[in-house]
């Protein structure tokens, strides 16, 4: 299987172990992921709030390039990037009073023709739960998860529409197919604040300590997430959190596409989790998981 890959930003700075993660699960599963040539930012969430032509206008660009490429899809492992690919698609094919502005402005035409999949729904509903396991050599047996999909991944639902708003699965029933053990818990979709961990520190520190909180009452060992907005925010701001809000937190925060890696029979060590604030590693070593 060959798609496209888009990395997005942050996969080439801060979050390069979901980068590293992700190719090395691509390689366990024989997916050829060919990065996108020329790639530029995809806006995120700063470039709607500010310029909405501009933030229909980069991730577009991404898509012609795409286009180009002579791939019927393309894969992103980046929450932020995913939704802003998808809303460009959505307007170009259902707006066409901007369809016609930003071709203008772009000067080419967009033909729509690319399936645009996060890394979860490639995993899940593409590649098939059963291939993965299949391919599984090191069981996540005994770990305790809670599946963390934030509130990106899964709206608006018109758009997406990979998986369930409010209660998404696709992330525990993967987790599930590698072995591990994943928990029933409210806060799945719920906000971890992002760069408000910048301008608004308090307001992020509630948000944290809510979801982290809710998944230690669920029984978890660990949150794993699928965006690279997330995992920083509630890794690197979870003990500054914790203190705002006189609360105890320790809780490790880790990407899928770690675990998954790990259960595929990938070294640890390539892995990046060493880079993480609340060391994962003790968990992992006394479920024997590394």
């Amino acid at each position: 299987m060959k798609l496209a890959y888009y990395p997005g930003c942050s996969l080439k700075a801060s979050a390069s172990p979901y980068q590293d993660s992700t190719l090395l699960v691509a390689e366990r599963l024989g997916i050829e992921l060919e990065e996108v040539p020329e790639w530029v930012c995809c806006g995120a969430t700063p470039t709607h709030s500010t310029s909405p032509l501009l933030s229909l206008a980069l991730p577009l660009q991404n898509l012609l390039q795409v286009e180009g490429m002579g791939v019927e899809k393309v894969a992103l492992p980046c929450a932020a990037c995913y939704g802003r690919f998808r809303v460009a698609d959505y307007q170009m094919k259902n707006n066409a009073g901007l369809r016609s502005q930003l071709e203008t402005a772009l000067g080419a035409k967009y033909r729509g023709s690319v399936a645009i999949l996060h890394l979860l729904d490639l995993l899940v509903n593409h590649v098939g739960l059963e291939t993965v396991r299949e391919k599984i050599r090191k069981p996540l047996s005994g770990l305790k998860l809670a599946c963390y999909y934030g509130c990106l991944l899964t709206r608006p639902p018109e758009v997406v529409a990979f998986d369930e708003p409010d209660n998404p699965s696709s992330m525990d029933r993967l987790m599930e197919a590698a072995g591990a053990t994943t928990v029933e818990w409210p806060y799945k979709t719920e906000c971890c604040g992002a760069t408000l961990g910048i301008s608004y520190l308090e307001v992020a520190a509630r948000l944290i300590t809510q979801i982290l909180r809710a998944a230690l009452r669920a029984g978890a060992e660990m949150v794993v997430v699928a965006c690279p907005l997330c995992q920083p925010n509630l890794d690197v701001r979870q003990e500054e959190a914790a203190k705002i809000m006189g609360q105890s937190l320790r809780v490790p925060v880790v990407y899928f596409t770690q675990l998954l890696a790990l259960a595929l029979g990938q070294e640890a060590g390539k892995l990046g989790l060493e880079k993480n604030i609340i060391d994962p590693t003790a968990i992992l070593r006394q479920r024997r998981v590394i």
